[in-house]
């Protein structure tokens, strides 16, 4: 993570750090997932969509994820779920590895380095 970006993740009451739904965010949540952002050649000029992947134990792929920050979403794949956030406006990046996804409504959806999801709706 760059310096500028750095500066742009605010560090939270418990150590958390917080960041925009934004190019930054998609930094802090690949760090925070310990994986590598891949850009998708379906981003338009100027409005870029990431996937990332988490690996199972073994290092297959468990759950994917589909960053769409210009539109707010987040696709998440895991096993037979799939969830679709709408709407997220910040990401929280938790000490433990976690990272939340927040909504404008204050919805929040949680997503494990290990892959698990938790949406709190």
């Amino acid at each position: 993570m760059s310096e500028r970006q750095r500066s742009d993740a605010a560090l939270g009451p418990t150590g958390e750090r917080h960041a925009a739904f934004d190019r930054s965010g998609v930094t802090l949540i690949a760090e925070t997932l310990g994986v590598v952002p891949e850009r998708l050649p379906l981003s338009v000029p100027g409005r870029e969509v990431h996937q990332l992947i988490l690996p199972d134990r073994q290092g297959r792929a468990q759950t994917l994820v589909t960053l769409w920050p210009w539109i707010g979403r987040v696709d998440l794949v895991a096993g037979a779920a799939t969830v679709i956030v709408t709407g997220v406006v910040a990401i929280r990046a938790g000490m433990s590895g976690d990272v939340t996804f927040c909504r404008k409504n204050g919805d929040t959806v949680v997503l494990g380095r290990d892959g698990r999801v938790v949406a709190r709706l």
